[in-house]
């Protein structure tokens, strides 16, 4: 961690869990802001400059869920994503990794794995960010000496030069460019020996090439009627000229072209330093895949020696099992730009091992594509040891749910042994009331448990047991006659478990208070579907709830509990009064 705290977007829709995210993210030295739902994440995240990772949950409720939410949030601004969810299906994984690939976290991870997680991320970020910067770094580089090269040719094509048409070293004509490059006028040109538009120092060396007949272009020193001397490039042959043969000259003033070449190989040579600095691995081939050139790390990385690698192509070192995948995704690269992708590369002593690779495509000298790839063996070892564990765990789920079912029946147990040797009333209370609610989630988790599905099942199979389960705690509970009347709609295990809290509070609450003076007690329990919102009644024939109590005033903690679920479950709930108490419970599935 640096001495900036880091700013996490933590999505979770349900409030509790969030609760304990914030809480413990916050002891980890992270600032921490909270979205419940998707829409909100991405208004947040669009809106909030700061935020340096998100922490996204799958499963947000009504509305898009976390990769749709993911999604949309990098197509804003590229960030870290870890996915924190439940959910260990081997298909939802690979879901979230094509969407990003900084991280999964099982939720209820310890802190510990949700810290290395988080950081492991932030590593990868960085890495991406500074490999990015590296790329870009070549790109201007590159282009800049294409530019540079274009701009050369473009002012050497369109200079016409001087020209001077001479005989016996007299010179008999020229054009305009000669004077202009040597400062003489034209009159004075006329006439003049050409060879004292020559320094001295490479007059020898021109006087010989004129009587040996050299017509290849050859360097020389110029001078100028000032006395300046100047680079200059020279080309001769003989033409037909006023009925006779003379020695026709090309004088192209080379200055500029110079400093440009020596532009170039300054480019070049700091070009060179950066590729050798690299710690990635970097080639260059011609458009038929064969190499031109390479870095030391891509020496290494393959096994190679330069001269080695520059007599081969990409096909000798491609895995035979990849090698297909990487003709395609080269087509692609020319075709469309760069891209970054994944094969098996073959090591000269012949063992394979997997390569990233971002390639791009230059549009210069026939064609150039240029990559740099790294090592990821390890990390893709560590992604199949995370395959195999996932398998594990689900091998051994069933013993899992069999040992969580009888821990959290010992936790009843124990709550209720504790409540037997209590005398002090508000204790004793306190202690049921626990037992209550523990009870009602032992009910969810049993009947989830024995369902094909653990993720949802029909509220028939799962309200009328609790019903049942929450009235037999009660000494009276028999006493009461209980009408059910529950539709077989089917609703996620993520609505029952706050639905189960909401109608043990419900039920004990009435169990308590309603039927004090009434001899003949009926509760009725419902639940329907209604415009795609499930509504669960709970009713009594009692002594009624005082007007002065409702969920948004009191003081008591079951029915703030309950308010609290129900605001989770995105709902509403209301009391109607006359001929008892009716608790309408409402929400959307």
């Amino acid at each position: 961690m640096s001495a900036t705290r880091k700013t996490i977007l933590l999505v979770e829709d349900e409030k509790i869990q969030a609760l304990v995210g914030k809480k413990i993210l916050a002891q980890l030295g992270y600032q921490i802001v909270v979205a419940e739902t998707g829409e909100r994440a991405v208004e947040i995240f669009t809106a909030t400059a700061a935020i340096d990772l998100v922490l996204m949950d799958i499963d947000l409720g009504e509305g898009i869920d976390g990769t749709v939410a993911a999604g949309q949030i990098l197509a804003a601004r590229d960030v870290p994503v870890v996915f924190l969810s439940s959910h260990v299906e081997p298909e939802i994984v690979a879901k979230t990794e094509k969407i990003t690939s900084y991280g999964y976290v099982v939720k209820n991870s310890s802190s510990t794995v949700l810290d290395a997680s988080i950081k492991m991320a932030f590593k990868l970020f960085d890495e991406k960010e500074e490999k990015k910067a590296v790329t870009m770094e070549l790109r201007q580089a590159l282009e800049a000496l294409q530019e540079s090269e274009t701009r050369f040719k473009a002012l050497h094509n369109a200079s016409f030069g001087g020209i001077a048409i001479h005989d016996q070293g007299l010179i008999l004509d020229c054009n305009r460019g000669l004077s202009e490059m040597t400062g003489y006028a034209l009159d004075e040109l006329i006439g003049m020996d050409g060879l004292l538009l020559i320094a001295e120092k490479t007059r020898g060396m021109v006087l010989n090439n004129i009587r040996a007949g050299y017509e290849k272009p050859y360097a020389a020193i110029g001078v100028r009627k000032d006395g300046s001397e100047y680079p200059v490039r020279l080309e001769a042959r003989n033409i037909p000229y006023q009925g006779k043969e003379v020695r026709v000259v090309e004088f192209r003033d080379v200055t500029e072209s110079a400093l440009r070449e020596q532009d170039l190989v300054n480019q070049q040579q700091f070009l060179q330093a950066v590729l050798q600095a690299s710690a990635d691995g970097f080639w260059v081939t011609d458009i038929q895949q064969r190499f031109l050139q390479v870095n030391e790390a891509f020496c290494q990385l393959s096994g190679y020696t330069r001269e080695e690698i520059l007599q081969l192509r990409i096909s000798d070192i491609a895995a035979a099992d990849d090698l297909a995948k990487v003709q395609q995704v080269i087509q692609r690269i020319v075709e469309r730009g760069p891209e970054i992708f994944t094969s098996g590369q073959r090591h000269k002593a012949g063992h394979i091992f997997d390569v990233e690779v971002s390639a791009s495509f230059l549009n210069v000298e026939g064609g150039r594509l240029v990559g740099f790839c790294r090592d990821i063996t390890e990390r893709k070892r560590a992604e199949r040891s995370i395959v195999a564990l996932v398998a594990e765990k689900d091998l051994i789920l069933k013993e899992v749910h069999h040992r969580l079912k009888n821990n959290m029946n010992t936790i009843v147990g124990l709550l209720h042994l504790q409540a037997l040797e209590q005398d002090n009333p508000a204790v004793l209370a306190a202690l049921e009331d626990a037992e209550s609610r523990l009870k009602s989630m032992v009910v969810l988790y049993d009947k989830l448990y024995q369902s094909a599905d653990f993720q949802e099942m029909s509220i028939a199979e799962y309200l009328p047991a609790l019903v049942d389960e929450i009235l037999g705690n009660f000494p009276g509970g028999q006493a009461v006659t209980v009408e059910k009347a529950v539709d077989g709609f089917i609703i996620g295990a993520r609505q029952l478990q706050p639905l189960g809290i909401i109608v043990n509070e419900l039920l004990t609450n009435i169990m308590k208070y309603a039927f004090a003076e009434n001899s003949t007690p009926v509760i009725e329990v419902t639940a329907f579907m209604q415009k795609g919102h499930a509504v669960i009644t709970v009713r009594d024939n009692g002594r009624g709830m005082p007007e002065a109590i409702d969920f948004k005033n009191t003081t008591g903690f079951g029915l703030m509990l309950v308010e609290m679920l129900t605001e989770q479950l995105g709902g509403s709930i209301r009391i109607e009064r006359g001929g008892g108490t009716k608790i309408v419970l409402e929400f959307p599935i």
